[in-house]
């Protein structure tokens, strides 16, 4: 019952997920101290300026992060909707982008990877766009370049130009201009970042900054059983998902299939930042659910027993209450 509402593009599905934003955000909304919210490294330029802006007040500097969430939540589903990779168009993909983005109680205000992940997502879209394009020179610019504002926000989405190289070997045939401006793509915020400090006579700053993102390590949560117990079960979700996907991959069009290689690559490679990165261990999380959210999905909507669906769905949601509750 549960997984065929959510796998429906009706109103009913935006009430779900407004529920379950308010059952995974209540907490923090009512017993967070706002002075725990703050990154322990140098603050990126962008991530900063918005930081400044918003950490006056802490509804405020919650919501804001929430709201950039919910905004992802539904650009994924509308990335499917463009390019209709999954089956039907359906809005599960936001709801479980929120049950994983959502779970972890430290990350629900404006962290500096939620603005990241957002910037990958366009990065993605982006991406998909070049598939069959004649001239796609822009658009290859147009991801390094959000991908290189996303790390001014948070810094370890600069590691993720590497699913852009990886994309124009699945999508394109060898172009070295495509490659050239995706350099250009990269480097260009940064030569602007660096030429604005270097007139006010801080270019020091700029060395000190990129030093501080390059070894700072991730926030802490509890390593208590709950936490373990709620990330075997998602990792063991994924992973019958990611069988599942290969093993239909074959029947899907060529484009389907293009898409989801793509998809792929970037939850491993986020999978492989996370666990590998100090800076990353926790952060990676809101990054990973931006490829699980597909992959999961993908599972959910292919299933011929929807009570399995409903199963992990109720295994899942109880989980992430049993956190809410004790942590």
């Amino acid at each position: 019952m549960f997984i065929k509402i959510i796998k429906s593009n009706q109103p009913a599905v935006l009430i779900f997920l407004i529920i379950i934003c308010s059952l995974l955000w209540i907490k923090t909304f009512i017993f967070q101290d706002i002075t725990e919210l703050s990154p322990e490294n140098i603050r990126m330029p962008l991530y900063d300026l918005f930081y400044t802006l918003l950490s006056k007040n802490k509804i405020i500097l919650i919501s804001s992060g929430l709201l950039i969430l919910i905004i992802q939540s539904l650009y994924l589903a509308r990335l499917n909707y463009k390019y209709i990779f999954l089956e039907g168009r359906t809005y599960i993909t936001s709801v479980i982008f929120i049950l994983i983005s959502g779970s972890v109680l430290e990350l629900q205000w404006f962290h500096p990877a939620i603005p990241g992940s957002l910037a990958l997502t366009f990065a993605i879209d982006k991406i998909f766009y070049s598939y069959r394009k004649e001239k796609a020179l822009s658009l290859f610019f147009d991801a390094s370049f959000i991908i290189s504002v996303g790390s001014l926000f948070y810094f370890n989405i600069i590691y993720f130009m590497i699913i852009v190289w990886v994309s124009l070997i699945i999508l394109r045939t060898f172009n070295w201009r495509e490659w050239f401006v995706t350099i250009t793509g990269l480097i260009t915020p940064y030569i602007l970042v660096c030429s604005y400090y270097y007139i006010f006579d801080d270019i020091v700053y700029v060395k000190d900054m990129l030093f501080s993102n390059l070894h700072s390590c991730s926030i802490e949560i509890s390593t208590d059983i709950t936490y373990i117990i709620y990330f075997a079960f998602l990792l063991l979700l994924v992973i019958i998902s990611i069988f599942s996907m290969f093993s239909k991959l074959g029947l899907k069009k060529v484009s389907t299939r293009k898409y989801f290689s793509i998809i792929f690559w970037v939850f491993l490679f986020s999978l492989v930042f996370t666990l590998l990165l100090p800076s990353m261990f926790i952060d990676g999380l809101v990054i990973i659910a931006v490829p699980a959210s597909y992959i999961i999905s993908s599972y959910f909507i292919s299933m011929r027993s929807k009570w399995w669906g409903d199963i992990f769905l109720l295994i899942w949601i109880g989980l992430l209450i049993y956190i809410q509750v004790v942590k």
